[in-house]
């Protein structure tokens, strides 16, 4: 008998260290490639990859509450500001930012894959990245302070 309780106490010690080793809270990842705080700034969309070009350019200025999208089409000498909401949630360990384009009536929701003081790359929700998916799938930023170095 005596036998069997100390195998119930080694389980019942096991069991405890588990739990409790358990969090409610979601605490940053060691090595994690993304500092959420940089998010805010100026930030322009570009790809370091010479069988992609794009046909002007993209900048994003995000503020606290809202995302200023300003395009530049070389091909026609035109240019556009657009207003995106936006929200940052963290989800399973991972921070998604939802964008709300209330021009176009649609969200969209990309993983934050990398943030720190010189780029930041997201990638959509449910796809992986491909060299095809430049500017759809997958972004790639860098800070406006990038091309004055």
């Amino acid at each position: 008998m005596k036998h069997l309780s100390v195998y119930n106490v080694i389980i019942a010690l096991g069991l405890a260290t588990v739990l409790a080793s358990c969090s409610q809270t979601e605490p940053d990842l060691p090595g994690e490639e993304v500092t959420i705080s940089l998010l805010q700034g100026k930030w322009d969309e570009y790809y370091d990859d010479p069988s992609f070009a794009m046909d002007g350019g993209l900048t994003w200025q995000i503020g606290k509450e809202e995302i200023v999208l300003h395009s530049y089409d070389v091909l026609t000498d035109t240019s556009e500001d657009v207003h995106i909401g936006y929200d940052v949630s963290r989800q399973n360990g991972q921070y998604i930012i939802t964008l709300h384009y209330t021009k176009w009536a649609y969200d969209d929701s990309f993983q934050i894959t990398v943030l720190n003081d010189k780029e930041m790359a997201w990638q959509k929700v449910g796809t992986t990245f491909s060299a095809g998916s430049y500017s759809g799938n997958y972004k790639h930023f860098v800070n406006d302070n990038y091309w004055k170095q």
